[in-house]
């Protein structure tokens, strides 16, 4: 006789089973020391039952060995609430994988099952606790019962965002369905439930007649009367005269319409978002980047890397170049358009209950879609990369990352992080979140290397910093940078011997990835960053005549351009056109291009920020002839009639660039 029933199986209904006694015990023993699975089909059809087979699989793959320390049930039921999300997840992505687009939901409820025979085990009929996976429809079908809170209206929506619900769970079986569900519930007919930090204190009382019910379009928990048991159905405002589902364009217009708010700090915002949203970050394994120059350079190097190794990783960067769905990418391959609307769709609907107080950036708008798209595609990895400081940056919601990489940190934006290395370093120290490991860039200055080895200190974190002095560079050229280090040699497709310690830093983290069990061959390194693509850093275009563009848009970084152009363009006959932002050291800047361009062209690029193109202008000495063309298309234009032979350099911001570069490359 066995001393315990553990069925993970590929049995419908007996993939979770635990028990503590013999199945010669009685049968109301067994049923109180028994969790068990239950898959809901979406109908009755033949291709659905197939499908819900197949999710049966999935999920009993997703779990298994996840319960072989577990010793009762009540040890089954904890780890499957903490696994609910990735249950969840993988479910959803088989559905996907099929050719369907059910939603799936899961839920730990007390149900009724029939007497089932198995190979080595019969379990009587009766009420057991169970885990239940529903696949579209299915969730329509009747009132389930919780092991915790017999609440037939409660648990309708227990049942919505498990990822959002698995640390809600501790109801009180003597308190009213209506007290229990408002309580750990987010609303309740629109309104907000006071257990939600910055939400109000007054929660509306509802009939005993009324259900909570979520929206199949947008997501959005409604209340509706109990005897339409609409669970799944659309609400008013994504049918007939209520809002429409948005395509890419309309999406990417409404993510240009958040911009004019400007920047905003604080995670009270991004949190509340993700809470709505079903907290997907918590389910994502992440690589977090913050600094002042080199942060988009090493992810990409680092995405690249783990693409090359086989594992299926995100990338978000920012600010966007190439495109607005270039800054989400897994496996180097942009968002789709058709997702993108989606998922900014159902943001736009829950930012809408969150009201105007609650008012989202585009930047944390845009953060939350590739938090919602990376976890609905399970990457295997994921590499974010701050936008702005790091303490208080949108993408500081995610979880202790694998690995928290600090780039080169100098003096930028200085209004909102601090007016010295120092503070600026401690804000970005704010990404470091005990276990991870820290990498830091080799070439920080002293100011910040320090605050950076303090914060690790008091946190009990490794700080890893690659030797730059051992990898000596073999070759430095226009288009490609060849380096050697720990008996390997890289080539980089890139122009820059910085480029070379951004290189090492992303070796210096998949070191720290290997350490934590992601495998990662040494060919994977090489290959990845061979094949790493960073538009706009110090990106050539053309070579005769010369067309290169570089994003570089503070002193550090600029000092690496104009380090480039003396190497390289020495006796290059140079046109620089040149915008820059209002909140930039625009006159460092300027010292340093000027010498190396024979004329300068002037504009304003297409942001709220941007510095008016006559006052850039007046910051150029009078020995070099300079031209105004607020206009960056315009400017171009001039640019390139001004001195059609000589060649061309774009500078002095990112958004010039993501502005410029396409009728480049169309060009060229």
């Amino acid at each position: 006789m066995s001393k315990w029933i553990k069925a993970l199986a590929l049995a419908l209904v007996a993939a979770l089973c635990i028990s503590l006694c013999g199945f010669s015990g009685e049968c109301s023993q067994i049923r109180e020391r028994v969790l068990r699975l239950h898959v809901l089909a979406n109908s009755d059809s033949e291709e659905d039952q197939q499908l819900k087979l197949k999710v049966r699989d999935t999920v009993v793959e997703t779990a298994a060995g996840l319960f072989d320390t577990v010793t009762d049930k009540d040890g089954a039921i904890a780890q499957a609430e903490q696994m609910l999300p990735q249950i969840v997840a993988a479910a959803q992505q088989r559905v996907y994988d099929e050719g369907y687009d059910y939603v799936v939901e899961a839920e730990l409820c007390h149900m009724y099952f029939t007497t089932r025979e198995y190979e080595t085990v019969t379990l009587p009929a009766g009420m057991y606790d169970a885990l239940r996976i529903t696949i579209g429809e299915a969730a329509t079908g009747g009132v389930w019962y919780s092991r915790r809170c017999a609440c037939p209206q409660l648990l309708k929506v227990r049942s919505l965002r498990m990822s959002l619900t698995r640390n809600r769970w501790k109801l009180s079986p003597n308190r009213s369905s209506m007290r229990c569900a408002s309580r750990w519930w987010r609303f309740l007919k629109g309104s907000p439930i006071s257990c939600v930090p910055g939400f109000p204190a007054t929660i509306p009382r509802q009939s005993n007649e009324t259900c909570f019910a979520a929206c199949a379009e947008c997501g959005i928990l409604h209340t509706k009367p109990m005897r339409r048991r609409g669970y799944l159905r659309p609400c008013r405002r994504c049918l007939g005269k209520g809002r429409n589902r948005m395509n890419y364009a309309e999406a990417a217009a409404y993510l240009e319409g958040l911009k004019p708010g400007g920047m905003k700090m604080g995670l009270a915002r991004m949190e509340r978002i993700l809470a709505l949203c079903g907290n997907p970050e918590r389910s994502l394994r992440t690589v977090h980047i913050a600094g002042t120059n080199g942060k988009g350079s090493t992810a990409r190097m680092i995405q690249s890397i783990c693409t090359a190794a086989g594992h299926r990783t995100g990338l978000y960067t920012s600010p966007e170049v190439t495109g607005l769905r270039d800054t989400i990418t897994l496996d180097g391959e942009p968002i789709a358009e058709e997702e993108f609307a989606q998922l900014a769709d159902m943001l736009r609907a829950h930012a809408e209950d969150m009201g105007e107080a609650g008012g989202l950036s585009a930047f944390e708008a845009t953060t939350a879609i590739a938090l919602l798209y990376f976890a609905r595609r399970q990457a295997d990895i994921c590499v974010i990369e701050c936008g702005l400081g790091g303490r208080d940056d949108a993408t500081n919601v995610i979880p202790a990352p694998l690995a928290a990489v600090l780039t080169p940190i100098a003096l930028d934006h200085t209004a909102m992080l601090g007016g010295t290395i120092g503070e600026i370093a401690a804000n970005k120290c704010g990404i470091l979140k005990p276990p991870c490991a820290v990498v830091c860039a080799p070439g920080q200055t002293p100011e910040a290397l320090g605050v950076i080895l303090e914060h690790a200190a008091q946190l009990g974190l490794t700080v890893y910093i690659p030797n730059s002095a051992s990898a000596p560079v073999r070759a430095a050229e226009l288009g490609r940078t060849a380096f050697a280090y720990g008996g390997g040699l890289y080539t980089l497709p890139l122009t820059g011997v910085f480029q070379r310690d951004n290189a090492l830093t992303a070796i210096e983290t998949v070191d720290c990835l290997r350490r934590q069990g992601i495998t990662v061959a040494e060919d994977a390194v090489q290959r990845g960053l061979a094949g790493a693509v960073l538009p706009c850093r110090q990106e050539v275009l053309r070579r005769q005549p010369l067309v290169m563009m570089d994003g570089a848009h503070n002193p550090h970084g600029v000092a690496q351009l104009a380090e480039t152009l003396r190497q390289h363009t020495a006796h290059e006959d140079l046109t620089l056109l040149i915008g820059m932002l209002r909140d930039k050291d625009t006159a460092a800047c300027v010292r340093l291009l000027e010498p190396h361009c024979r004329r300068v062209v002037c504009c304003t690029p297409e942001n709220s920020r941007a510095l008016p193109a006559a006052e850039l202008a007046a910051q150029f000495s009078a020995d070099i002839p300079v031209r105004i063309c607020p206009n960056p298309h315009a400017a171009l234009t001039e640019a390139q009639q001004w001195r059609p032979e000589a060649g061309l350099l774009v500078a002095g911001s990112f958004y010039l660039c993501a502005t410029l570069r396409p009728g480049l490359i169309g060009i060229v």
